[in-house]
């Protein structure tokens, strides 16, 4: 292998926004140096520990001396970039744990709704699945004290869960309409955290791969399912990185390897102190000829925006949906003595063509963070026409000669609008409160029955269907949730279509994990089928070379 794709383990890349959202959120750091600081309170280096050293001696008031030192971290770094920033002893272990693809606990999603902790998921194969608890369960008891009604946050359910494995736990849960609880013992263990959401063929020649971030173990996840789906024939291939905030560079462009042919130059990377290296394809790859759609939204960044753009700047693929975020710098972390860490740009990349796809950041944090949320008010997400492109960054791929755009992320080749019939009174009262979630796992629960005869996630989305009763059961529901909402029976059957896959969706994700649920919800989603109706129809008419 090329010796520069053995030092990209050293440079993670990372956004710090709101685009990473889960139940442990974050990512984590696969290899970074510690630094040494020795504390000298009499010295230009160290005016902050000086500062510090005289307040903690001198302040009329006694203070928390290691807050103030945090917050002038923060500070500090906030005038950088930001992407550099700093990483408290908690935030950071959260963040390797996501990244290192395993943490120790008990097994399970879970959100909260009116203070009460319901299970979405028993990992299959993990503690919680083997001892009996199931989706749709109410959490109310953790060693025999009511965490329902307290009040509890996502950090308190964690807190109480997690823990080294071998270590035992005892929850009490509330299933259906029984009035007293189920007991169980759960001894914790090591639990994966998969970056690939699901793999299968969404048609009898397609592929589709989902990768939610880019960890560890990504790019062998990656060539695991690649190579089922090759099995299966597989002539053409939809990765979606919708969502996907990044995470390791050195997993993204082995990823790329896999579908790049030959010596192909995959990015490059430049910094004040950092000397400019090159990152070429050199493996054999498991799908180099067949056609190719990536997925990408607004909140597709960093890692992500490397794959998409080196598919475009070779022509290797088309890119389907909206514009990136625009993250193009790299960072790399130091160790702090206290366990915490920082996070600093060591770097910028550029794509093949030499684009920068990094947005301006001019104008402060709050205003770069803005740009992202006022999409929604531009009309971008929309109108591709909305869409702002600096003309002075223009790049031309580099086989065909199409023209691409530097600054701002990644523009797609195919143009998908935001549903906008998402957006009226009822589906924003039902997505509320989480109420369309605890509609469909009570409703499961109490009506286990109605869903014993399907043996497969294929045949479920095939056989089973919301009906009118149903989804007027959701409705009603919902109104008795939300006394003070009003909508109208137009309103009530604009959103039928919609929420009546999403209700089957999370009952297909209760029988059949990940799979069920986007075997279920990708039929009705409109990026998927605008690249399914493209790599069929014009595909190569998009790629054609500019004459």
């Amino acid at each position: 292998m090329n010796n520069n794709k053995i030092k990209q383990s050293l440079i993670p890349l990372w956004i710090f926004s709101a685009l990473a959202i889960g139940l442990l959120g974050g990512y984590a750091i696969k290899n970074y140096t510690s630094t040494k600081r020795v504390f000298h309170p009499f010295t230009k280096f160290s005016e902050l520990d000086e500062v510090l050293f005289y307040v903690k001696d001198k302040y009329v008031d006694s203070v928390n001396i290691d807050e103030l030192e945090d917050e002038a971290i923060v500070e500090t770094l906030k005038e950088l970039d930001p992407h550099s920033v700093y990483l408290n002893k908690e935030v950071l272990a959260r963040e390797m744990e996501q990244m290192d693809g395993e943490y120790e606990g008990i097994g399970i999603e879970f959100f909260i709704v009116e203070d009460t902790v319901t299970v979405v998921t028993a990992m299959s194969g993990g503690p919680s699945e083997s001892v009996g608890i199931r989706a749709g369960d109410k959490i109310v008891e953790v060693n025999d004290s009511s965490i329902a009604g307290v009040g509890i946050t996502n950090s308190d359910v964690i807190r109480l869960l997690k823990g080294k494995r071998g270590t035992k736990v005892e929850v009490g849960v509330k299933r259906g309409n029984r009035s007293s609880l189920y007991n169980f013992e759960i001894t914790r263990a090591p639990i994966a955290i998969n970056s690939i959401d699901v793999a299968y063929m969404i048609t009898p020649t397609t592929g589709f791969i989902k990768i939610n971030r880019f960890s560890k173990d990504t790019s062998k996840e990656f060539k695991i399912e690649l190579n089922k789906l090759v099995k299966q024939d597989m002539q053409d291939l939809i990765i979606d990185l919708r969502g996907n905030g990044g995470g390791f560079m050195d997993d993204a462009l082995d990823i790329l390897d896999e579908l790049i042919a030959g010596n192909k130059l995959l990015l490059s990377a430049e910094g004040r102190k950092y000397k400019r290296q090159i990152y070429n394809a050199g493996t054999r790859g498991g799908f180099e000829t067949g056609k190719i759609a990536v997925l990408i939204n607004e909140g597709s960044a960093s890692a992500s925006e490397i794959v998409a753009g080196a598919v475009q700047d070779w022509d290797r693929g088309i890119i389907v949906g909206r514009r990136s975020f625009g993250k193009g710098l790299v960072q790399q972390s130091f160790a702090l003595n206290d366990g915490s860490a920082i996070r600093l740009t060591i770097a910028r990349y550029y794509t093949p063509s030499g684009r920068s796809i990094q947005k301006s950041y001019d104008k402060g944090n709050e205003a770069y963070y803005e740009t992202f949320y006022n999409r929604a008010f531009t009309g971008e997400l929309l109108n591709r026409d909305s869409i702002k492109v600096d003309s002075s960054l223009i790049f031309n791929t580099l086989i065909n000669k199409r023209i691409v755009f530097g600054g701002g992320g990644i523009l797609p080749d195919v143009f998908v609008p935001v549903d906008t019939l998402d957006a009226n009174n009822v589906t924003n009262a039902v997505y509320s409160q989480g109420i369309l979630q605890e509609f469909a796992y009570d409703y499961f629960s109490n009506n286990e029955s109605a869903f014993s005869g399907f043996n497969s996630a294929t045949q479920f989305r095939n056989q089973f269907f919301v009906n009118s009763s149903l989804y007027n059961r959701l409705i009603d529901f919902t109104k008795q949730e939300n006394p003070d909402t009003n909508f109208t029976k137009a309103e009530e059957l604009a959103a039928k279509e919609n929420l009546s896959l999403a209700l089957k969706s999370l009952f297909a994700r209760q029988l059949f994990g990940s799979e069920g649920f986007f075997l279920v919800s990708n039929e009705n989603d409109e990026d998927i089928q605008m690249a399914l109706r493209t790599l069929e129809n014009n595909y190569e008419s998009i790629l054609k070379p500019v004459e």
